[in-house]
């Protein structure tokens, strides 16, 4: 039993991680974006 789930929580697993990683990249875009808006709104 154990054995025959690890296979599906190690793809579980990946895709958590890409999520992540995913998330982090449009995190830093929209941040980056946003800094850069407010500098061109300000200045």
């Amino acid at each position: 039993m154990i054995r025959s789930s690890f296979p599906t929580f190690g793809r579980v697993f990946g895709s958590i991680t890409r999520l992540i990683r995913i998330s982090s990249i449009l995190i830093r875009l929209f941040f980056s974006f946003s800094f850069w808006f407010l500098e061109r709104l300000l200045f």
